[in-house]
């Protein structure tokens, strides 16, 4: 095969959304780029028509870079602790291939790269791109070189410019609402619910009730729950109930929320 320029892994949504969004540049400036993915990132990426190759969870990393002969590997991060992601940061500077890891945002930073290990960066690529300076300060904190974090943003921050730009000139928010929410009246308030994936902190330590300080209806059902009952019971007893949106983490689904269904109007 061909030698590459970048060879860029995904596993999460997350990091596939990146990814995804980084591709039409590369290919802007004349770099070949092939994009891999596993798990739920494959879900994420067949859904919105973006070329990749699924690739197992287990793969060999050192047989994928002989494959591959990228110039550089680029990589997102995962829950998953044993993600081919890190062992393809490891081969890479085995191999002497440079490495390159985004963030998509601040929290976490302990855990990304620690793999199984207690250490923080025990598998920490060459450079790191971030998008905000208290990103930078987290890594920084870990131990993390400065030198080798470039603060730049995140390519969905240019993505949802360019959306409200679009909607703007397509009747601004009140076209925007009537065609996702034909059916609803003009002056009803919507409230939007975004889960943040409650299955992702199962492998990250648990506060106690206390600690959190919200009890939800009074089991301990993980975080989003607590919230959402809060917000329910909320907006229960408002003089007039806002139409009600839940929008599902892309490591989730509905029926995981299914005890709410005759509270929320739409999923």
């Amino acid at each position: 095969m061909a030698s590459t320029d970048i060879l860029i892994f995904a596993e999460d949504p997350s990091a596939a959304n990146y990814a995804a969004l980084l591709l039409p540049g590369f290919a802007a400036r004349g770099w070949t780029a092939r994009l891999y993915a596993s798990a739920v990132a494959c879900g994420w990426l067949h859904s919105r028509g973006v070329a990749f190759t699924e690739i197992a969870a287990g793969a060999d990393a050192n047989h994928l870079l002989r494959e591959i002969d990228p110039r550089c590997v680029l990589t997102g991060t995962a829950e998953n602790p044993e993600t081919l992601g890190l062992r393809l940061i490891d081969a890479a500077r085995a191999a002497g291939i440079p490495s390159v890891a985004f963030i998509d945002a601040l929290m976490s930073a302990a855990y990304r790269f620690r793999g199984t290990t207690s250490d923080p960066l025990a598998h920490r690529p060459d450079r790191l791109l971030v998008p905000d300076s208290k990103t930078h300060e987290a890594f920084v904190s870990l131990g993390y070189p400065q030198e080798f974090i470039a603060v730049c943003g995140h390519p969905q921050y240019d993505r949802t410019r360019a959306l409200a730009s679009e909607w703007h000139n397509e009747g601004g928010p009140a076209a925007f609402r009537r065609r996702l929410f034909p059916e609803l009246a003009p002056g009803r308030k919507i409230l939007t619910f975004i889960s943040e994936g409650a299955l992702r902190y199962e492998l990250l330590p648990r506060r106690t009730m206390g600690e959190y300080g919200f009890s939800g209806r009074g089991l301990d059902k993980g975080r989003t729950k607590i919230i959402l009952e809060e917000v329910l019971d909320a907006v229960a007893v408002l003089a007039v109930r806002p139409y009600v949106v839940f929008r599902v983490h892309p490591i989730e689904k509905a029926e995981d929320y299914a005890e709410y269904c005759a509270e929320i109007d739409s999923f």
